[in-house]
C-alpha cells in the first residue's frame, strides 16, 4: 500500500508544430529536402510535388527514369526555391530522379521507389516505439524484432521540433526497415505498414510525424485556428515570434522558469511540509493500492488535476556490498 497527498499543479501549454516547410536562403548548389533524397518513396499513380533550392532565377529541369519517363521544367523564385509536380506510374523501382538547376551539377536522387506513402501522426499511442526508446517497448518486442527485416518497408522519422512557421525540411533520412531501425520506430506504424506491404505487394513508406502529449491546436494551421476568435491573441503572438526566432527561445525559457517558480509556490510538499523527509509522520495520508488506473481510484481523485505525493516504506533482508539502483515502474498521467 502507498500513501498519497495532493497539491495543485500549474499548467504549462507549449504550442508545437512539426512539418515539412520553411523557405531557405539562396544556395550556391542545388539542395533537396531530406524527404526527397536517396531511398525516397513517392506515391504511385499520382502527381507528386518535387521541391528544393538553388539560386534565384535558375531554370530547373526534373527528370525521372521510370518507364515512360517524366520531365518537367520551371524556374526558381526570388528566394531560390522551386517546386514542380511529377506524374508517377504504378508501383516499382528502384529509379532515379535528376534535378538540374542553372549551372549547378545535376542532383541525383537515387534508389527511388513508387508505392504507398502514409503519414503516421498523433500523440503517445503513435509515438510509442517497438523496442525501448519512447517507453519500454511493446510486449515481446525482442521476438517481433526477429522478423523486422522488411525489404518492402521504408521508414522516415520527422524529429520533434517546434517552430512559429511551417517548415519545408527537417533533419531526418530514409531508412530501410531492419531490426535496428524498426526497434526505435513507431510500433503502431510498423505493424500497419508490415501488413499493408504484405497485402499490396509493393513498397510502403511510413513517415512518422508524432509527438506525445501535444494538443490539436499545435497541428492546426493559422488559417484553421483563425476561424476561432479565442485564438486571436495566440496567433498575434506567434506572428510576432516568427519575425524574431530568438524571441521564441527567450519566451519559452521565461515561460518554463515561471512555471517552475509557480510550481514551487503551490506545491505544499516541496515547501515547509517537506513530504520527502524520512521523519515525516504520514499517518493521516490516504492509502492507495498500486498498481492501479487513476480513473478507478477514489472518486474524489478521478477529476483531480495536480500533484500527488506517494510514500512507501519497505525492508531489505539482505543487501550485497556495492552500489544499487531502485527502479520505478512506468508512471503515466
Amino acid at each position: 500500500m502507498i500513501r498519497s497527498a495532493l497539491t495543485p499543479l500549474p499548467v504549462l501549454v507549449l504550442v508545437a508544430t512539426s512539418f515539412l516547410g520553411l523557405a531557405a536562403p539562396a544556395l550556391a548548389q542545388t539542395r533537396m529536402p531530406a524527404i526527397l533524397t536517396r531511398g525516397a518513396v513517392l506515391q504511385r499513380e499520382a502527381w507528386v510535388r518535387i521541391w528544393g533550392w538553388s539560386r534565384p532565377g535558375d531554370p530547373v529541369t526534373i527528370a525521372a527514369s521510370w518507364p515512360g519517363g517524366a520531365k518537367v521544367e520551371g524556374v526558381a523564385d526570388d528566394e531560390g526555391r522551386f517546386e514542380l509536380a511529377l506524374e508517377t506510374p504504378g508501383a516499382g523501382g528502384p529509379y532515379e530522379i535528376a534535378v538540374s538547376a542553372g549551372t549547378n551539377p545535376t542532383y541525383m536522387i537515387r534508389d527511388v521507389w513508387l508505392g504507398e506513402v502514409w503519414i503516421c501522426s498523433g500523440q503517445s499511442n503513435m509515438e510509442w516505439t517497438l523496442g525501448p526508446r519512447v517507453g519500454p517497448g511493446i510486449r515481446d518486442w525482442e521476438e517481433e524484432l526477429l522478423t523486422a527485416d522488411q525489404p518492402k518497408l521504408r521508414l522516415f522519422n520527422v524529429p520533434n521540433t517546434y517552430s512559429s512557421l511551417p517548415e519545408r525540411d527537417c533533419d531526418a533520412r530514409w531508412m530501410r526497415c531492419t531490426q535496428e531501425t524498426a526497434r526505435t520506430f513507431s510500433a503502431t506504424a510498423y505493424f500497419f505498414g508490415r501488413e499493408l506491404a504484405k497485402h499490396l505487394d509493393c513498397t510502403v513508406a511510413l513517415v512518422e510525424a508524432d509527438w506525445g502529449g501535444t494538443v490539436c491546436e499545435a497541428w492546426t494551421s493559422p488559417e484553421g485556428l483563425g476561424a476561432f476568435p479565442e485564438f486571436e491573441l495566440d496567433l498575434e503572438r506567434i506572428a510576432l515570434l516568427a519575425e524574431d526566432p530568438g524571441e521564441l527561445e527567450r519566451t519559452l525559457a521565461d515561460a518554463v522558469s515561471r512555471w517552475w517558480e509557480e510550481l514551487g509556490a503551490k506545491d505544499v510538499g516541496s515547501g515547509k511540509a517537506q513530504f520527502m523527509s524520512r521523519s515525516l509522520v504520514d499517518d493521516s495520508w490516504r492509502v492507495m493500492p498500486l498498481p492501479a488506473q487513476w480513473e478507478k481510484t477514489d472518486r474524489n481523485l478521478v477529476s483531480y488535476d495536480g500533484i500527488v505525493w506517494f510514500r512507501k516504506s519497505f525492508e531489505l533482508d539482505e543487501v550485497a556490498d556495492g552500489d544499487h539502483t531502485l527502479e520505478l515502474c512506468a508512471i503515466d498521467d
